[in-house]
């Protein structure tokens, strides 16, 4: 079986919270994917939020006759899903130099169990950083 979650759904200006529910909180949960409703979704007209009485439209993009116009929101779950490449791509790298550098791999292990409990927005910057750092250590095997 495969988990996959949806939530937050469209339409919400947060993009922090799409960027992390999308990315990181996938990762610390162990879903297997994403389903995020709705790429585009309408009442009636895709420019015009308020052409329902009761519910807005929901958007990760807004179509145009030559394509879409992304939102914030679009891009911090595109931000999300990158996160969550930088955790595959330095998981990935600890198997590969198993046994070759024992305190690299400690360092990186336990960096990945500190983000993996870490609650809230992490600083991203700082984050994407220390995944580098800890590429960049394994790749040279600490030297």
């Amino acid at each position: 079986k495969r988990i996959f979650i949806h939530k937050p759904q469209s339409g919400v200006e947060d993009p922090d919270r799409y960027r992390r529910e999308f990315g990181l909180a996938v990762w610390q949960a162990d879903y297997d994917g994403i389903m995020p409703y709705a790429y585009q979704s309408d009442y009636s007209f895709a420019w015009d939020d308020f052409d329902h009485n009761k519910y807005r439209d929901h958007a990760f993009t807004y179509p145009t006759s030559r394509g879409v116009i992304d939102t914030l929101s679009w891009e911090a779950l595109r931000e999300g899903i990158d996160d969550r490449r930088y955790i595959a791509t330095l998981e990935r790298k600890i198997s590969e130099v198993k046994g070759l550098a024992p305190d690299c791999m400690f360092q990186a292990n336990e960096f990945l169990q500190r983000v993996k409990r870490q609650e809230g927005i992490p600083d991203y910057v700082e984050f994407r950083d220390a995944v580098v750092f800890h590429l960049k250590q394994l790749d040279s095997y600490c030297q």
